[in-house]
Protein backbone atom coordinates (compact mmCIF):
# COMPACT_ATOMS: atom_id res chain seq x y z
CA UNK A 1 0.00 0.00 0.00
CA UNK A 2 1.28 3.53 -0.93
CA UNK A 3 -0.44 6.90 0.07
CA UNK A 4 -0.10 10.43 -0.71
CA UNK A 5 -1.81 13.40 0.35
CA UNK A 6 -3.09 15.28 -2.62
CA UNK A 7 -5.09 18.57 -0.98
CA UNK A 8 -5.65 19.83 2.28
CA UNK A 9 -8.51 22.50 3.01
CA UNK A 10 -8.83 23.37 6.66
CA UNK A 11 -10.08 20.26 8.63
CA UNK A 12 -10.37 18.07 4.98
CA UNK A 13 -7.82 16.45 3.21
CA UNK A 14 -7.80 13.83 -0.05
CA UNK A 15 -5.52 11.27 -0.50
CA UNK A 16 -4.68 9.20 -3.29
CA UNK A 17 -4.48 5.43 -2.70
CA UNK A 18 -2.21 2.44 -4.17
CA UNK A 19 -2.80 -1.27 -3.15
CA UNK A 20 -1.55 -4.42 -4.93
CA UNK A 21 -3.06 -7.84 -3.20
CA UNK A 22 0.74 -10.07 -3.66
CA UNK A 23 -1.22 -13.70 -3.99
CA UNK A 24 -3.72 -12.35 -6.58
CA UNK A 25 -2.17 -9.72 -8.11
CA UNK A 26 -5.37 -7.61 -7.85
CA UNK A 27 -4.41 -3.81 -7.86
CA UNK A 28 -7.01 -0.78 -6.90
CA UNK A 29 -6.53 2.76 -6.83
CA UNK A 30 -8.62 5.36 -5.01
CA UNK A 31 -9.20 8.57 -3.33
CA UNK A 32 -10.00 8.94 0.48
CA UNK A 33 -11.73 12.26 1.26
CA UNK A 34 -11.21 12.35 5.20
CA UNK A 35 -12.41 15.02 7.55
CA UNK A 36 -10.89 16.02 10.97
CA UNK A 37 -12.56 17.13 14.12
CA UNK A 38 -11.24 19.37 16.63
CA UNK A 39 -9.42 16.97 18.49
CA UNK A 40 -7.23 15.90 15.38
CA UNK A 41 -9.44 12.35 15.23
CA UNK A 42 -11.55 11.51 11.87
CA UNK A 43 -14.80 12.41 11.89
CA UNK A 44 -15.92 11.48 8.60
CA UNK A 45 -14.33 9.17 5.78
CA UNK A 46 -15.57 8.65 2.20
CA UNK A 47 -13.73 6.46 -0.35
CA UNK A 48 -13.79 6.72 -3.97
CA UNK A 49 -12.48 3.16 -5.08
CA UNK A 50 -11.01 2.21 -8.91
CA UNK A 51 -9.97 -1.10 -9.98
CA UNK A 52 -7.58 -0.52 -13.08
CA UNK A 53 -8.06 -2.28 -16.25
CA UNK A 54 -11.69 -3.11 -15.04
CA UNK A 55 -14.92 -2.24 -16.88
CA UNK A 56 -17.02 0.19 -14.69
CA UNK A 57 -20.18 -1.15 -16.39
CA UNK A 58 -20.59 2.45 -18.85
Amino acid sequence: MAAEVVAVDGPTAVVRVSVEYGGSGSRWRGLWVLTFDEDGRCAAFEEWPFAPGQSDGH
